[in-house]
């Protein structure tokens, strides 16, 4: 299968040096005290394309109504949100918050905002809700469009183990995808402050942005992760976004880019909602 040119470079390649993502350029989990807010992720429902077994990915399909979610996934959708409910109350954030704290936030394909309704219509409030594009499907090319899920699949996860830096043709790569979801948590990060946020997205960005955080959810943050005001600052993403060179060109840890290559290992059922952060 070919791919297209690998964004990914040694420490010295393009203009200057691309800086490594080092484990003191990283935060720990939230409960520590070093992000700002609290992180689900939460995959959609069973959609159409799930029971057709085809591989919609582009944006022009993906928010097709017609790709929505079949009604097995409306269920499971509302059985995530009634757990995402109980999970906040474990969480200490009372019914009274919530209308003011919970932000769902959701790719713009039919089959998560399909989800994210769903979602929201078990919620006895209204939460806040936003529409991020950067949250959408993992694009995997012209060639694997509309056709067969369990024949191609299994081909992207493979090449991915072997060079995480190259996507198939015409599509995205893991650090693509890494790039962009990365950054909606680092925008979450600036812009938030105390709130719990679920991220309805699609498999493989949220099996992708799992492998991003597993580097730094196993590192204590030292020293050099304060500000001199003595703040903590949202480093968790920003070290993975401050790898980007002039170039476009990416450098990683050896930590990052070996969990980048394993993303597979953080599989998510459809519906199925798991804490990120």
């Amino acid at each position: 299968m070919a791919g297209r040119a690998s964004r990914c470079a040694p420490p010295t390649a393009g203009r200057g040096t691309v800086p490594p993502v080092s484990s003191s350029q990283c935060a720990s989990p939230p409960r520590s005290g070093i992000l700002r807010n609290r992180y689900w992720i939460l995959r959609h429902g069973r959609s159409i394309p799930n029971e057709k077994g085809v591989v919609v990915s582009s944006l022009e399909n993906g928010v097709r109504p017609e790709n929505g979610l079949a009604p097995v996934g409306i269920e499971q959708a509302k059985e995530a949100g009634k757990k995402f409910i109980k999970e906040l109350k474990e969480e200490g954030l009372g019914e009274a918050d919530w209308a003011n704290k919970v932000h769902i936030v959701s790719s713009p394909f039919s089959r998560t905002l399909d989800t994210s309704t769903a979602v929201m219509q078990v919620f006895p409030v209204k939460v806040k809700f936003e529409v991020i594009p950067e949250l959408r499907e993992r694009y995997f090319g012209p060639a694997m469009e509309l056709q067969s899920a369990d024949k191609w699949y299994p081909v992207v996860w493979q090449v991915d183990r072997a060079d995480y830096c190259r996507g198939p043709e015409g599509g995205e790569s893991v650090v693509d995808v890494a790039i962009r979801m990365a950054g909606v948590v680092a925008r979450l990060e600036k812009e938030l402050k105390g709130c719990a946020i679920l991220l309805v997205s699609h498999g493989d960005p949220l099996q992708i942005i799992q492998a991003a955080c597993k580097p730094f959810k196993d590192t204590q943050l030292q020293s050099s992760g304060r500000k001199q005001d003595g703040s903590s600052r949202p480093q968790l993403f920003d070290g993975l976004l401050n790898c980007i060179n002039q170039n476009g060109q990416v450098g990683l840890s050896c930590e990052m880019g070996k969990s980048l290559a394993r993303h597979r290992d953080w599989p998510l059922e459809t519906a199925e909602l798991r804490r990120l952060l």
